[in-house]
């Protein structure tokens, strides 16, 4: 008799820096230094938009994070050489905590570059490259795709759409470990738990 493989599903947010989750997921006394750790108590990734990773140094993000928390470098804009040395760079010192890149159609082209400055850095995209894997980006998006999904949703979504866009994720790859990051109020991602851990996935 074979064993099913396990498959984990776990989900992120669009920037620790997200005044919903400030609002609702972080003490109000918490200065914005503190924002980090509050939202690593919540979650185990993150998608780092550009506003958080230009300039930042990777020892200042880990030296009060918990061992297992990765991060994402989301690339909105096409990087000049500069740009592209200092993520090569941020994602160099984060090591094993870089889960991969996250590039968006604005920034499409610099795929190749990253995939071969960090051979061993996943790198996901809209419109992918050489050496990129899909991102997924709902129902109507690419299918099969790679691990990594991101959603919007303008208000809070019902249990029913959630669902649906969970199994849909599921289902377009096979990977033990999938990251599906959500741009919704904060009230989402403890739904988004729930349902995965019925499906058999949280």
């Amino acid at each position: 008799m074979t064993n099913t493989p396990t498959r984990t599903l776990t989900v992120g947010a669009l920037s620790w820096t997200d005044p919903r989750l400030v609002q609702a997921l972080y003490p109000e006394d918490a200065p914005p230094e503190w924002w980090l750790s509050c939202y690593a108590s919540h979650f185990d990734t993150v998608l780092v938009p550009e506003s958080d990773w230009r300039g930042a140094v990777a020892s200042a993000w880990l030296e009060s994070l918990p061992s297992q928390f990765w991060f994402y470098l989301r690339v909105e804009s096409a990087p000049d050489a500069a740009t592209l040395a200092q993520l090569l760079d941020l994602g160099a010192q984060l090591g094993e905590r870089l889960g991969g890149f996250v590039i968006e159609p604005m920034a499409a082209g610099c795929e190749t570059a990253l995939a071969d400055g960090l051979p061993g850095a996943p790198v996901f995209s809209t419109i992918p490259k050489a050496g990129a894997q899909w991102l997924w980006t709902g129902v109507d998006g690419p299918c099969p795709c790679g691990a990594v999904g991101r959603l919007h949703f303008e208000g809070r979504p019902s249990p029913r759409e959630l669902r649906t866009a969970i199994e849909g994720f599921l289902a377009c790859q096979d990977e033990a470990w999938s990251v599906l990051f959500l741009d919704a109020p904060a009230e989402s991602f403890e739904d988004a738990r729930v349902i995965g851990q019925l499906l058999g996935v949280c």
